[in-house]
């Protein structure tokens, strides 16, 4: 919505302008028990998509990030794959313009590269069924799982 509200402005400037949409990798590939979450993150990267082709004169980037050190991936064990927040901002600003999209950090384009193009599709399968009841069970342990279904 905001988007749509700020589109006709900027492309009618004089300068360029620019949008980076955060999605995730989680985006990627269905992934389930967080089918929701991965769902929005599609519509993210579509929608970033379909506007780039639209608009001319306004840099647009999809930021398609793993492990960042928030408070939503608080629960996970901080290993090598983790970047911070702001390694992963100067890491889609150092894309803006010149690709549709970015995962943020080198490591980042290497842990996609690998879960996604070498690992067969049953693997992945499996291992993210794995990965999606951990963190619906450390989200139940932090009181996240209950409050989202209250919402719901």
């Amino acid at each position: 919505m905001l988007t749509r509200k700020l589109i006709n402005q900027m492309s009618s400037r004089t300068h360029r302008s620019a949008i980076i949409n955060v999605s995730s990798t989680l985006g990627l590939k269905p992934f389930p028990f967080v089918a929701a979450y991965s769902a929005t993150k599609v519509y993210c990267d579509f929608l970033s998509r379909a506007i780039d082709a639209e608009e001319e004169n306004i840099d647009i980037t999809c930021l398609r990030p793993c492990f960042v050190s928030t408070p939503l991936a608080a629960w996970m064990p901080k290993n090598f794959w983790f970047i911070s927040p702001n390694e992963c901002a100067r890491g889609a600003m150092s894309k803006l313009g010149l690709r549709r999209f970015t995962h943020g950090h080198w490591k980042h384009s290497i842990y996609v590269t690998f879960t996604l193009a070498i690992i067969p599709n049953w693997i992945f399968d499996i291992m993210s069924k794995k990965v999606g009841q951990q963190i619906i069970e450390a989200h139940k342990v932090m009181g996240v799982y209950d409050k989202l279904k209250k919402q719901q």
